[in-house]
């Protein structure tokens, strides 16, 4: 039988000496009397770790979990951090939000109540029975308010059984390096929960002034959907209402925040619910335990099944627009007339749309930014039409900062994970904003995507991806990577390297700094380096094919992903044929599920 060892019997302790949330406390109690000590060293060996995407894990207690402890000894010293930094004489301030998932509020308030008692003024958004805000409110109100930082309690599209701790600087950005080195070691020098930080939120604010928290959420929501009409609408949306015709879309916010802030944006708009525009009544209201879908992202196979069923029995509804469960992301599906039937377009596909639109509309002068694993047609765009363009690292936190820091105006930037950020709004991405500048785009593109998208492709070359993932552990992940440089190390040559059937020209690994050039020599990498694990490879196809290929570790998920992109000036189905055959070379030659455990979930 497996014993408590010295090392895990500390730490267990110190949790007991730390933690006085009943519901935590008993959980763990009964870990030790049942001597559960696989769970045991899983909860307490190794500590949650700070990042720049924050914190984010399964809700249980432990070091290594999202719980109330490690909630508020991330507050504790994320308030450090932002006094150590800000030498003002007045009283620095925080915007604080949370969602609707389990323990949000919970954590939001202990995150409320280190701030006050580290001296902050608290902006908060929540302050109030069933209100849930979009993420995106968070950094909105951190440039109307010029806060010094902002926290918003979101797992985002995760599943149910996780939440998250997401931190944005006073810039309105999500925080880069090295400001996330500098919270981490704040956080792990204040440990100790400080006094007074177990009292309830009313009698934390009986000591330090009512006065220094403030409910915001009206003046922010009127402020937002303020600014979003000013700087984003530019096209009136038509009111079937007024025609007496059937709803022309569906909007789903799969069982998230969407719902309330969109509603209030149509009813200033004109639209109606039930008139202009349906919501499944199924997914419309926030549910922590997101009943109708396995995985809340509507980017997922299956996740706007629902809501196409909702169009097809309101006499074919042509356009479904979805966000996610926190509303920063933005998907959808459309009645192709082409196919006859719904189609769901990649993320991708959708930036293709809104930097097409961009450009056509007329009203949007700046250029565009997108990550270095979202596709290569923006870049194409912006050379062909004179605009700025800059690629960046994965990741909003470098869209946004690099979008923030421009000399010239910036009008779009996207990732291909359905992120899509308008910096006339703020600088991060955001679904509802997203979603109302799509249903103004396809209006102004006469409802005709299929259309569009060809004319896209016939100008600017035919751009199509083969983006998925493996599910696997960290040290699974590592073997793929370790096998790759191996690989690497052993069979490229230079620019004529053979990699199955294709021909590789050269590859750039951030983690270690390595880079080569089309002509197979040593490089500066083009990147800052250093990151996590991210490979990426270019391969020759003749004059009117490429093909790029990256690899990823995720940050906040257990998944390695893959993006592979084809660009044929020839057609899309020659595109689409080559980056599924790269996908299996790419599997057969370093994936290799069987020997590194790698899996592709099954639906």
């Amino acid at each position: 039988m497996s014993i408590i060892d010295t090392d895990l019997q500390s730490k267990i302790d110190l949790w007991f000496q730390y933690d006085k949330n009943p519901e935590t406390l008993i959980q763990v109690q009964d870990l030790v009397k049942e001597n559960n000590v696989d769970v045991l060293n899983d909860l307490f060996k190794k500590r949650i770790k700070f990042g720049t995407a924050g914190l984010r894990s399964d809700m249980q207690p432990g070091w290594s979990k999202m719980n109330t402890l490690t909630v508020l000894q991330a507050s504790q010293g994320l308030a450090e951090y932002y006094l150590s930094i800000n030498q003002k004489e007045e009283q620095p301030a925080v915007v604080i939000g949370h969602d609707h998932r389990f323990h949000s509020r919970e954590f939001a308030e202990f995150t409320c109540k280190s701030f006050l008692l580290k001296g902050f003024k608290v902006y908060y958004l929540n302050y109030g029975d069933d209100i849930f805000v979009h993420t995106p409110l968070v950094p909105f109100a951190i440039n109307y308010f010029k806060a010094a930082v902002g926290v918003m309690i979101t797992a985002s599209h995760n599943p149910g059984k996780d939440n998250g701790y997401k931190v944005y600087h006073n810039n309105g950005c999500q925080i880069i390096p090295p400001v996330d080195a500098g919270i981490s070691t704040k956080i792990l020098e204040n440990l100790k929960p400080i006094e007074n930080i177990w009292d309830s939120l009313e009698n934390v604010l009986a000591l330090v002034g009512k006065s220094n928290i403030l409910d915001v959420y009206e003046d922010i929501t009127q402020a937002y959907i303020h600014k979003l009409k000013q700087k984003l609408i530019f096209n009136e949306l038509p009111k079937v209402s007024s025609l007496n015709q059937e709803p022309w879309f569906v909007y789903t916010p799969m069982h998230g925040v969407g719902k309330s802030i969109f509603t209030k944006i149509m009813k200033e708009i004109g639209l109606k619910e039930n008139t202009d525009y349906i919501i499944p009544e199924k997914q419309s209201m926030p549910d922590p335990s997101f009943p109708t879908v396995s995985f809340p992202n509507p980017e997922e196979k299956g996740a706007l099944n629902l809501a196409i069923e909702a169009a097809e029995s309101h006499n074919k509804i042509k356009l479904i627009v979805a966000t996610d469960p926190d509303a920063d992301r933005f998907s959808l599906a459309y009645y192709s007339l082409k196919s006859k039937s719904y189609k769901q377009l990649t993320g991708d596909e959708i930036g293709h749309l809104f930097a097409y639109y961009m450009l056509k509309n007329g009203k949007y002068e700046g250029g565009m930014i997108t990550s270095t694993v979202s596709s290569g047609l923006l870049k194409r765009l912006c050379a062909v039409e004179n605009r700025p363009f800059k690629e960046v690292l994965t990741g909003f936190k470098w869209i946004g900062n690099a979008a923030k820091a421009s000399n010239e105006p910036v009008v779009f930037g996207y990732e291909e994970a359905i992120g899509y950020m308008f910096p006339e709004l703020l600088y991060d991405k955001d679904g509802i904003s997203a979603t109302v500048v799509f249903l103004q785009l396809y209006e102004f593109f006469d409802k005709d995507l299929d259309k569009v998208l060809n004319e896209v492709y016939e100008k600017y070359g035919h751009f199509k991806q083969n983006n998925s993932y493996y599910v696997g552990r960290p040290d699974q992940q590592a073997h793929v990577f370790k096998i790759t440089r191996e690989w690497l190390e052993e069979n490229y040559t230079g620019s004529e390297t053979k990699f199955g059937d294709f021909t590789m020209q050269c590859y750039r690994d951030l983690t270690n700094g390595i880079q080569y050039n089309a002509d197979g020599e040593l490089i500066e990498c083009d990147l800052p380096t250093g990151s996590g694990d991210m490979i990426t490879y270019w391969f020759n196809l003749g004059k009117n094919n490429e093909i790029k290929v990256t690899t990823r570790g995720s940050g906040t998920e257990p998944k390695l992903k893959v993006y592979i992109e084809c660009m044929s000036l020839v057609d899309g189905q020659t595109a689409t044929l080559v980056a599924e055959k790269m996908w299996n070379t790419l599997q057969e030659i370093l994936i290799q599920p069987e020997e590194t455990g790698v899996y592709i979930r099954s639906l």
